[in-house]
């Protein structure tokens, strides 16, 4: 009885110590466990502040491009109201051309009339005394 009870003693503690490596093991897993899970909070809370600068980065840029896009709008709206003054200027330009034209055609035409009332009066080089 008393070899029985010395194998069931040494059976218990391999049992014993078989429990205690376990237990030394699970401890060690749930530290690594939770070494994991404070890097995965880090990573998350790096995403959540590398999301909130591209959320404001992205804002900043549409404003920006808000911004370009009026300017854009503005010089185009010039632009056309400096076309439309071109080509006002440009019918302007014509008429005055083809006014000053049919004056000079005038005056051409009054220079001739003169002319040739000038030549069809008598000429007398004296005059009568």
């Amino acid at each position: 009885m008393r070899k029985k009870l010395s194998r069931d003693f040494i059976y218990l503690s391999y049992i014993s110590k078989a429990r205690a490596k376990s237990a030394e093991n699970l401890k060690k897993e749930l530290n690594r466990l939770a070494a994991v899970k404070k890097k995965a909070q880090n990573h998350q809370k790096n995403l959540s502040n590398l999301a909130s600068q591209t959320a404001q980065a992205k804002k900043d840029l549409e404003k920006e491009q808000q911004s370009y896009q009026n300017k854009l709008s503005k010089i185009e709206g010039d632009i056309k109201k400096r076309r439309q003054q071109a080509g006002q200027l440009k019918e302007d330009d014509a008429r005055l051309t083809r006014i000053i034209a049919g004056i000079e055609n005038n005056i051409r035409t009054q220079r001739r009339g003169i002319k040739a009332s000038g030549n069809s009066s008598p000429k007398t080089g004296r005059r009568a005394a």
